[in-house]
């Protein structure tokens, strides 16, 4: 039950690629987040592809100081 307005996608979709996932996207604006955790697949971007790499950085900053 996910809603489209354009290129801005939001909310639980179903995919052929990976099945039922959460996105927060907009497709005109890449690179992609990909998460899959144990509780879901969530698929994001922010508003520039620098703000998403920033982002990406910092989840994996996170994952690695958890796994020390």
């Amino acid at each position: 039950n996910g809603s489209a307005l354009g290129s801005n996608l939001k909310g639980h979709f179903r995919t052929k690629e990976f099945g039922s996932v959460k996105l927060f996207v907009n497709t005109q604006k890449p690179p992609f987040i990909y998460l899959n955790t144990a509780e879901k697949v969530s698929i994001f971007n922010m508003g520039t592809p620098e703000q998403t790499e920033a982002a990406y950085d910092k989840i994996l900053k996170v994952l690695a100081s958890k796994h020390q």
